[in-house]
């Protein structure tokens, strides 16, 4: 009875998560996570009805050209189920918080260990079926529609899918387990709350690239790539399994559909062919796969175990970090910043503020991180894209897709600090501001800081380490250029973004849903192409003179000037901050 509802209480808490469902209901939460993931699998499948619902479709290009769709569906599934992981990372083990709380309950240690285990269990299947559970049902229907093979090769073709799909997601949420585990055992619980963060991102990171730049022509080139490649290790146990099955009915219709039988032309003859050449690869993926998630397990269980019996009790809140000591260079900086940057002292203490926030609160780097992530997988995308087409560079000596990478990761950069920003680093420490903050002066003031922090302390050192990259691509005076359009380009965005942010950073209360994406999701994909691939037009035809840069630099500082006096216009009519937001009234009026 009570690691039933041990179980209960750490599965929600999975959903109680700052990224998932902020100040939001556990439940609520989980309803909306499971149809989000099982929607894809709905729109996919029927539109694989038509794919293989034509009848002229001869069976071994069906069999060739199936082996596509099925990669996808084991990439989708790892990926959706490491991400997942990854970001209830902190819920994963018990922590201080745990035996805090329930420790002085009648509850033995071993029921906590077992509760926690039994909700990662119904953690993993959870999202392993949310993703799951419809293509397993339809894409074996779809990929047999018009043919004539018997019912149970479909049944053979499910139990194909659930086994790769399934065992794909298994192997994901035990690789970022043992990663875990080896990080915590190695470092310590100290030095882990402080390295898990850059850990999940790069972990993020290589699992968004790697599932999603898998190609089925790996296949053929049988090298050491294909088989370090863990969706391609479930492709063959998907392969494997479906084909024992089908071979099992010995029908004619099943050997036609081989190519045992020579009655297809030759544009089916080379695809039986092709897969032929497949069959000796899929089977060694298949062993590498069984083996690789028999491994998984008992590595992951050990390093989860060992991490458990010496650490656990010492893991600190994953909301919260310990202040580090101020060394000499951090003295340094801050009286530089004090010196050049803010020399105000109200505008000092929102900046030190906001940064401080930044630099310690894991939820809120974790929304930066989370953003950034999204802006290096475009990123990825178009390097991609530019190492395959090689485009002409243009009259400054860089193509525009080039130029527009640095825009693309400033500007999920800059988004995510001002989605940050609407979250409460806590609300109960924000009374010295509710005491100091009054007045029209004094919140210009105070977000002045806040705004120079930004600027100068995030934007600023990301685009002065991209500029030694730049000078080796294209030189220095197309680097220096660069840098400088951009930087100043990013801060109108900073400026266009925090126009109508009146609040101070991390003081107010948040009211989900408020940034309704639904009305003005078109208008942000909208402004993110202007940004960045639109300035980066603009900006590739200004670098081929020096009269075009010029311009260009002189427009932005035109327009930050314009920026500066309406913000100023705006903020003279706010008698003071709004410490607590309210949500909008169910019926709105027109105020007469």
């Amino acid at each position: 009875m009570q690691v039933g509802l041990l179980a209960r209480h750490f599965f929600w808490r999975f959903f109680d998560n700052d990224l998932v469902s902020p100040e939001g209901d556990a439940h609520q939460a989980a309803s909306l996570t499971v149809a989000f993931l099982t929607a894809p699998g709905i729109l996919v499948s029927v539109f694989f009805f038509f794919k293989y619902g034509n009848p002229w479709l001869s069976p071994p290009n069906r069999l060739s050209l199936a082996l596509a769709d099925k990669l996808q569906f084991i990439s989708w599934s790892m990926m959706v189920m490491a991400l997942a992981t990854i970001i209830v990372w902190d819920a994963l083990a018990l922590d201080a918080r745990d035996y805090a709380i329930l420790g002085s309950l009648p509850i033995s240690r071993r029921r906590l260990l077992a509760g926690k285990l039994v909700a990662m269990a119904s953690f993993v299947g959870v999202f392993a079926l949310a993703v799951n559970a419809v293509p397993i049902l339809m894409f074996p229907l779809a990929f047999l529609a018009s043919s004539t093979l018997p019912l149970t090769v479909g049944v053979w073709v499910m139990a194909g899918h659930a086994a790769a799909c399934l065992g794909a997601a298994v192997f994901a949420f035990l690789a970022v387990l043992a990663v875990r585990g080896l990080l915590l055992n190695l470092l310590g619980a100290r030095l882990f709350a402080r390295a898990s963060l850059p850990t999940q991102f790069l972990l993020a990171l290589v699992v968004v690239v790697g599932c999603s730049s898998l190609s089925i022509s790996a296949l053929d080139h049988a090298g050491p790539r294909l088989y370090l490649s863990p969706p391609m290790w479930f492709l063959g146990v998907y392969e494997t399994i479906t084909n024992r099955g089908i071979m099992a009915t010995l029908s004619p219709d099943v050997y036609r559909l081989y190519g045992l039988v020579d009655v297809w032309a030759a544009p089916s003859r080379l695809a039986r062919q092709v897969y032929v050449e497949y069959w000796p690869a899929l089977q060694h993926l298949a062993a590498i796969a069984a083996a690789a998630l028999a491994a998984g397990a008992l590595l992951a269980s050990a390093l989860y175990f060992i991490g458990h019996f010496r650490h656990a009790s010492g893991l600190r809140l994953g909301a919260s970090t310990t202040p580090g000591r101020r060394g000499r260079l951090r003295r340094a900086a801050v009286q530089l910043a004090r010196g050049l940057v803010v020399r105000d002292p109200i505008a000092q203490a929102s900046f030190f503020f906001t940064l401080q926030t930044l630099g310690r609160s894991a939820r809120h780097r974790l929304y930066m991180a989370g953003y950034f992530l999204v802006g290096c997988v475009l990123t990825y995308t178009a390097v991609m894209s530019l190492a395959a087409t090689r485009p002409a560079a243009g009259p400054g000596g860089a193509a525009g897709n080039a130029l527009a990478i640095q825009l693309v990761l400033s500007f999920f950069l800059i988004a995510g600090i001002r989605v940050a920003f609407t979250f409460p680093a806590d609300l109960r420490s924000n009374w010295i501001f509710r005491l100091t903050a009054g007045g029209e002066v004094d919140v210009k003031r105070y977000l002045a800081g806040s705004r120079r922090a930004v600027a100068f302390c995030v934007v600023l050192p990301f685009f002065i380490a991209l500029m030694p990259v730049h000078a080796v691509l294209w030189g220095p005076r197309v680097a220096a250029l660069h840098f400088t359009c951009g930087f100043l380009w990013a801060l109108v965005l900073v400026e266009f973004l925090l126009l109508g942010f009146e609040k101070l950073p991390f003081t107010c209360s948040h009211v989900p849903g408020s940034a309704n994406v639904k009305v003005f999701g078109a208008l942000y994909v909208a402004g993110f192409l202007a940004y960045s691939y639109g300035f980066a037009a603009l900006e590739r035809f200004a670098l081929a003179s020096a009269m075009g840069s010029a311009l260009l630099v002189a427009g932005l500082l035109v327009a930050l000037a314009g920026l500066s006096v309406y913000r100023r216009r705006l903020l003279s009519r706010r008698p003071g901050f709004v410490f607590d937001e309210l949500p909008d009234p169910a019926v709105v009026t027109l105020g007469l």
